[in-house]
């Protein structure tokens, strides 16, 4: 069933309040929640609303490329424990990029031809369906989302590098554009009429957030480089905080 604009504009607008209110959380310690939140949901609000429609309107994606994002997905937090096992265990660079180039090649062909299975069975009609769709759209979220949670438990340690955020913030972001490419359709039969409405006010909430709130650009930027990318600019030329 194809969704109509306003309902691929209020998928979008869902998936930006859950994006939002992540990075909120992440960086409640340096800035008010609130006033975070309003500011980065304008941002997402806008990235996620035209790359959904975007992507919804520019042709139907075939099931090699959506089998290619679901691999992806369920390949992301296999990759991430072997990253961190061979950074353990091995001492030569070259030796250990080689293997976990080699290792990531089987993995991801394995995950691709799951996701493919699964999405070949999804087509069917009947309770398989259902169940192959339900399956790999959580399987795919779960491993996204455990790497995230992996991610976060380390960036407070000595070795965390001024990516983690960045990484964070753009995987959040990844996993949620591909859920609303896949939950929009599903909700057409819900005929929202005031879901383009609704994100334009979110958007145009979070630049008037943006624009009055002196102080608010640098953080968000480092913390949130994705989703605060309506500001990022912004934040470059943005004076940091007096230190207390």
């Amino acid at each position: 069933m194809r969704s109509s604009l306003s309902t691929d504009f209020l998928v979008a607008l869902v998936a930006a309040v859950v994006w939002a209110a992540i990075d909120a959380a992440r960086l409640r310690s340096t800035l008010p929640a609130g006033v975070a939140f309003l500011a980065l949901f304008g941002s997402a609000s806008l990235l996620l609303g035209v790359g959904v429609v975007v992507t919804r309107r520019a042709r139907p994606l075939g099931d090699v490329v959506l089998a290619a994002i679901a691999g992806a997905a369920l390949a992301t937090l296999p990759l991430t424990v072997l990253s961190a096992a061979l950074q353990r265990v091995t001492h030569h660079r070259a030796l250990g990029g080689v293997t976990f180039a080699f290792v990531a090649l089987v993995i991801l062909a394995l995950a691709f031809a799951v996701a493919w299975r699964l999405l070949r069975t999804a087509r069917q009609a009947g309770t398989a369906g259902r169940v192959a769709m339900t399956a790999l759209v959580v399987a795919s979220l779960a491993s996204g989302g455990a790497v995230v949670v992996l991610v976060l438990r380390g960036a407070g340690a000595p070795s965390a590098t001024p990516l983690v955020p960045g990484l964070v913030d753009a995987l959040t972001g990844a996993l949620l554009f591909a859920a609303a490419i896949v939950i929009s359709p599903r909700a057409a039969r819900f005929r929202a009429r005031a879901g383009a409405a609704l994100w334009a006010c979110a958007v145009m909430l979070g630049i008037a957030t943006t624009a009055l709130t002196p102080g608010l650009c640098a953080p968000l930027s480092a913390g949130a480089p994705v989703a605060f990318a309506i500001g990022a600019g912004l934040g470059e030329h943005e004076p940091a905080p007096a230190g207390k």
